[in-house]
Parts: C-alpha cells; sequence; structure tokens
C-alpha cells in the first residue's frame, strides 16, 4: 500500500472514530455550543450522514484487508427483515413517523454491518487514550455535579431538541443532582462508564495508573444516582473479574444468563427494595412491573400478524404518538415495535456479538466489550438499550479488532481474511 493511501486510511479512521465518539458521548457539542455562543446546537444527524458517506467510501475505495464474520450474516438478516416489516407498518403508520423510529432505535444496524466487512487503522494504544479521555473528563464533571449539588452544565430547552433528562433525583434527604457527565442522561453516562470500567480493571493488573482511573470511574458511577447502572456496574466488575481469570471461556456464556434471571427476579419480586424514598425505593420496580404487564396485556390482544411483525409503535419523545407509550423495557418494546419475529433476530444479533467477545483472544479492550455484552441483558428489562447495544458493538468492531496490535489468534478465530492479491 502507498504512502498516499495509508495517509487518506489514516485520516478518515480518525475522523469516523471522533464522529462516533461525539455521538456516542452525545452532550458534548450541544454543551459545548451553549457554553461558546450560549445557544445549544444539534449535529447528531450531520455526523450520522456524514459516518455513513465516509464508512461506504472507504469500503469502495480500500483495497486491504477484507473481512466476514458471523455478525454480517445475523444484521444483514435483521437489516432485510426491516425492509420487510417497513411495508407491513405502512398499513396503520404514515411513512415519516416510521422512518423516525428506525432512525432512532436501528441506525446503527447499519454501521454495525458495514464494519462486519472493513477495518480502519488506528492503532490500539490511540482508540483506547481517545474513549478513556472522554469518559474521564464526563465522569470528573460527574462527580463535582453530585458533590456540589449543581448541574455545572446547561440542562437544554425546548427550542433546540436538546435537553438532560432526569437530571434531579428526588429522596428522602432532599433534592440531589445526578452526574450526568457530557450526556444528557445519567444513564447514558453510565453505561458509558460500564463500558470503561472491565478496561481499566484489565489493565490494572499491569499497570497500578489504571487503578485510579478505575477508582474514578467507580465514584463517578455511584453519582449517577440510577439503579440500572448500579446494577450493570455490578455485573461489569463481576464479568471482568471472571473474563481475567476463568480459564473456561464457554462458562463466560453463563454469565448474561445468571444476571438476567437475577434481574427478572427483581424486577418481579415484591420484597426487593422498601418504600424509603431512596435509591432502592420500591415505586420504580413496580412502576416498570405495571408497565410490562399492562404492555403484556395490551399485546396478547393484537391480532396473530401484529403480534408476529409488531404494531411499528414506539417509545420517543420526538412524536405525539409516541410520547403516549412508555415502556422502559427493551423486549417488550422491540416486539411492540418491530414484532416477536424481529425480536428474535436482534436477539440473534445479540447473540453473535456475544460470541465474538467470547471467542476473540482476551485484550483489555475486548473485556470491556464482553462485560458491556453480559450486563446489557439484565439492563434491558429496567430501560430501551436498543442503540447502545449497537452503537458500542459498531464501535468496538469497527477499531478495537484493527490491524495494529493484533495478534494471529485474533484472525484465525473472528475473522476470514482475504488479502487483495
Amino acid at each position: 500500500m502507498s504512502i498516499r493511501n495509508n495517509y487518506k486510511e489514516a485520516v478518515s479512521s480518525i475522523l469516523i472514530l471522533l464522529s462516533m465518539i461525539l455521538i456516542v458521548v452525545d452532550a458534548a457539542i450541544p454543551q459545548l455550543t451553549h457554553l461558546i455562543f450560549s445557544s445549544y446546537i444539534r449535529i447528531d444527524f450531520f455526523l450520522k450522514v456524514f459516518l455513513l458517506i465516509i464508512i461506504s467510501v472507504h469500503i469502495v475505495t480500500s483495497k486491504n484487508v477484507k473481512m466476514k464474520y458471523l455478525i454480517n450474516i445475523t444484521v444483514f438478516v435483521f437489516l432485510i427483515y426491516l425492509s420487510v416489516d417497513l411495508l407491513y407498518q405502512l398499513r396503520v403508520n404514515d411513512l415519516p413517523y416510521i422512518v423516525n423510529g428506525y432512525n432512532a432505535f436501528f441506525f446503527f444496524a447499519f454501521v454495525l454491518y458495514f464494519s462486519s466487512f472493513t477495518i480502519f487503522y488506528i492503532k490500539r494504544e490511540i482508540f483506547l487514550s481517545v474513549i478513556i479521555l472522554f469518559g474521564l473528563i464526563s465522569a470528573v464533571i460527574g462527580i463535582l455535579q453530585y458533590s456540589l449539588n449543581t448541574p455545572l452544565l446547561g440542562l437544554g430547552d425546548g427550542k433546540s431538541g436538546f435537553q438532560v433528562l432526569s437530571s434531579t433525583f428526588y429522596g428522602s434527604s432532599g433534592r440531589q443532582i445526578r452526574g450526568f457527565g457530557l450526556f444528557n442522561s445519567g444513564l447514558g453516562a453510565g453505561i458509558y462508564l460500564i463500558f470503561l470500567l472491565p478496561i481499566t480493571i484489565y489493565l490494572g493488573n499491569r499497570k497500578k495508573l489504571y487503578l485510579i482511573l478505575t477508582i474514578i470511574f467507580l465514584l463517578a458511577i455511584f453519582c449517577t444516582l440510577t439503579r440500572n447502572i448500579y446494577l450493570g456496574a455490578s455485573i461489569a466488575v463481576f464479568s471482568s473479574i471472571m473474563y481475567i481469570y476463568l480459564k473456561n471461556n464457554k462458562l463466560l456464556f453463563c454469565i448474561p444468563i445468571l444476571f438476567l434471571f437475577i434481574a427478572f427476579l427483581g424486577l418481579y419480586t415484591q420484597s426487593f427494595g422498601g418504600s424509603s424514598g431512596g435509591i432502592l425505593d420500591n415505586t420504580s420496580r413496580a412502576m416498570r412491573q405495571d408497565q410490562s404487564t399492562r404492555e403484556l396485556s395490551i399485546q396478547n390482544q393484537s391480532g396473530l400478524l401484529d403480534y408476529v411483525l409488531g404494531e411499528g409503535l414506539y417509545q420517543s419523545e420526538s412524536t405525539d404518538a409516541s410520547k403516549r407509550i412508555l415502556i422502559d423495557n427493551t423486549y417488550l418494546h422491540l416486539i411492540k415495535h418491530v414484532g416477536f419475529l424481529g425480536f428474535m433476530i436482534f436477539l440473534l444479533v445479540y447473540l453473535a456479538l456475544l460470541y465474538i467477545s467470547i471467542r476473540n483472544s482476551k485484550t483489555s479492550i475486548n473485556c470491556g466489550f464482553y462485560c458491556f455484552l453480559a450486563a446489557w441483558p439484565a439492563m434491558a428489562l429496567y430501560n430501551i438499550l436498543i442503540n447502545e447495544l449497537l452503537i458500542y458493538s459498531a464501535l468496538v468492531l469497527l477499531f478495537a479488532f484493527s490491524e495494529y496490535g493484533r495478534s494471529s489468534l485474533d484472525k484465525k478465530i473472528i475473522f476470514k481474511i482475504q488479502e487483495g492479491r
């Protein structure tokens, strides 16, 4: 490969990495523009368009390694299903409503598909430095927000469409600001930290500096005051220990199932929590249980085709029809949106990602990827985390398994490589 082509690929790789990070860290740009121009400016739509264009150009012009693996097939089947299901949903919903739902929840399925047969040349150390830097800045801001009990950053407005969600926790001791950092919610900030936490735990075995980062991330997770984040972080810590020390990798498949069962019991067990008004208050759990029961009852009353192919309805603040829907459960949301068949195909996508994370050689980034996937099924019972699964998986598959620093075992297990001849 010529130096010129290397330069082009390096530039495109950096642009794609920064675009994806700015989409993940969703409040960074609005908060920055508010600080400079006193106005919230959202560019997530333009970042998505830019992302698709530059990845497409990279795929067309690249003459390097071409890769295919299990995720390629499962995501392709899911995208085909979405295309067919769109025709069914047109019977009852208009096209803008359907497209808005697909963009809100399934856009990164396209990115994930593209990531299954292309790579980007960024050294693993650079990738780690970028994602940890954003996490550290957000974590420090989150800790300060909680400690000072003040947002420090703007909470958004109605005109721009940007708004920090659930920025305040009301408990028995009064009003407390959540640590949301550079995200639009404590949940979003916590999920990013859950992805980073196992990475720093893994690296802490070799470099003590990462133990300091681990402590900072744990403090920031506590400051989110979000019970589902506490659940996910607990699973991530346990999973990272198992990932590092278990010799039989097949046992790693059991961890997501185990914690999903525990989370299910927590959702439907009356003795869970209490009525103290604190973080373990039963009110939120009871509300989610009622939501699940109500939606299951409504779904069972729908026709067979609506159950199999979905009603095309989804929970969102972007449309009036979506605002009336309150589910906060990924599984029920998928069934209501794209049907039981769509839910099963999406489950196959998750299982393919889990298989890849376990079968790949053990690295710090893969540790974070696996532990995030291990926590996802349990956390998905309490929030809608479709987009999070797709975008974090795409981020890892695009960069974490790059040519730099990849062992021969990585190539043998995950990728079927055909080098251009």
